[in-house]
Parts: C-alpha cells; structure tokens; sequence
C-alpha cells in the first residue's frame, strides 16, 4: 500500500508540474505574443516617422528651390526697374529727374496758393507786391 500511495504522490506531484510548465508555456506563449505585438506597432510606428521624415525633407528641399527661384527673379526685377528709371527719356531726361520737377513744381504751386491765401490779410503799412518783375540777365 506504500507502494500505491508513493506512486500517487508521483502521479499527483507529475500532474501539478506539467499542469505548471503547461501554465508557464501558455504565458510565455502570452508574453511572446505581446512583445512580438509590441515590437511589430514599434516598427510600424518607425516607419511612419521615417517616411513623414522623408516627406518634409522633400517638402523643404522644393522650398529651398522655390526661394532660390524667387531670389532670382527678384533680383533680376530688380535690376531691370533700375535699368528703366535711370534710362532716358525722348526728350533725354532720365525718370527720377521728372519726378523731381514734378514734385518741385507742386511745392511750388502749394506755396503760391498759400501766399495768395495769406495776402489779402497782410497788414497795409507792410506793402508786398504780390508779383516781383524779373530782371534782364546781366
């Protein structure tokens, strides 16, 4: 009877290990699963950065290009308006100098509507004449 109990002792002893290690493989079974689930999201998650990476290095590469383009073309605008302004006319005045008379002469009739706002109440001991005659060149 020794015999049968130590021989159920080994039965019961041998179920509860395999029912363990059955228990141990299932969870490392478990935990493979979600390291390899784990490392498949990282992975997929790296290759999304990497591709938005590609993306906006492109994206600033065509910008790079487009602001060279616009340098350029501004320079070159640049150029030409200063060719024009500086280029003489027919009657062989360049632009700036007849923006010059222009404004000048506009001063200049400010200035008359002015004074001939201003004369009619100048006191009369000072006398102005309102036309000042120009003399021959000497």
């Amino acid at each position: 009877m020794i015999c049968l109990l130590t021989a159920y002792l080994q039965l019961a002893t041998n179920y509860e290990l395999s029912r363990s290690r059955s228990l141990q493989y299932r969870m490392s079974g478990l935990v493979t699963c979600r390291l390899t689930s784990e490392k498949d999201a990282s992975e997929r998650d790296s290759r999304d950065k990497e591709t938005k990476l590609l993306n906006l290095t492109r994206q600033l590469e065509e910008l790079r290009d487009r602001l060279t383009e616009s340098e350029r073309l501004r320079t070159q605008q640049q150029r030409e308006l200063d060719d024009l302004t500086s280029s003489q006319d027919d009657a062989g005045k360049n632009v700036r100098s007849l923006h010059f008379e222009i404004s000048l002469q506009s001063t200049v009739k400010t200035s008359k509507s002015v004074e001939t706002d201003l004369y009619p109440h100048m006191p009369t001991h000072v006398h102005t004449p309102r036309h000042i005659p120009r003399t021959a060149h000497l």
